[in-house]
């Protein structure tokens, strides 16, 4: 079945040149804290001030960002019927795509610097859902931490966007303290994009995407491959 593809009345995210990130935190490094010497001896992270979220999420993958499910992330849409895929994990390698490719030379897409083909960009769309732990509702801040996305993405949080960023597989952390409910379930949707105009500046061995929801006093983990 062919896909509707709508374009945009203004440049993505993805192919604007002045922008890189949209409402990220300053990087820093990244430690898992603990609320006693006794759980940081036991190197459980289990016991540390952070949930992960990494596991099967609900997915669905379109050949471009302006085609498939553009409004995935609402409250009243229906996922029931999307695939499933582990997290961390890449689309390609789990039945999604054209498949895994190689090449340290040649551009697999038209070279048209700093543009990135708009009909040839896949996107995978990933839904999940989770409550924030008892232990982790009393801090001042929530953080949700991506630990390396490839290449670029958009984050929404029980339907309000929270932010964009793109760095293939650097960290990028979001405060979202004021989109979570911290007494009921939460859904967390994630696009994205196999390329983006940072994409004419990696090397084009590999593509992976690698997810981490996190906070000063909940931290989430996950890796989400794709592209």
């Amino acid at each position: 079945m062919s896909q509707t593809v709508v374009h945009p009345d203004h440049t993505p995210d993805w192919g604007n040149l002045k922008v890189l990130h949209r409402n990220t935190l300053p990087p820093r490094s990244h430690f898992h804290l603990y609320d006693s010497e006794a759980d940081a001896l036991s190197g459980d992270v289990g016991e540390s001030r952070a949930a992960l979220l990494s596991g099967t999420w609900g997915f669905d993958l379109s050949t471009t960002p302006f085609a498939g499910p553009r409004e995935f992330y609402r409250n009243d849409f229906d996922h029931a019927k999307w695939k499933l895929v582990n997290v961390p994990g890449m689309w390609q390698l789990q039945g999604f795509g054209k498949g895994p490719h190689y090449t340290n030379v040649n551009f697999p897409f038209p070279v048209n610097p700093p543009h990135i083909p708009y009909n040839e960009n896949e996107c995978g769309r990933y839904v999940t859902r989770f409550e924030v732990p008892e232990r982790l509702r009393h801090g001042k801040q929530l953080r949700l931490r991506f630990e390396g996305v490839d290449s670029a993405f958009t984050v929404w949080i029980n339907g309000q966007e929270v932010g964009y960023s793109q760095g293939s597989r650097n960290p990028s952390e979001f405060n979202v303290t004021e989109f979570l409910d911290l007494k009921a379930e939460n859904m967390l949707c994630v696009e994205v994009y196999q390329r983006c105009d940072g994409t004419y500046i990696e090397d084009q061995v590999r593509r992976m995407i690698r997810l981490h929801i996190r906070k000063k006093t909940v931290n989430t983990l996950c890796r989400i491959n794709g592209g």
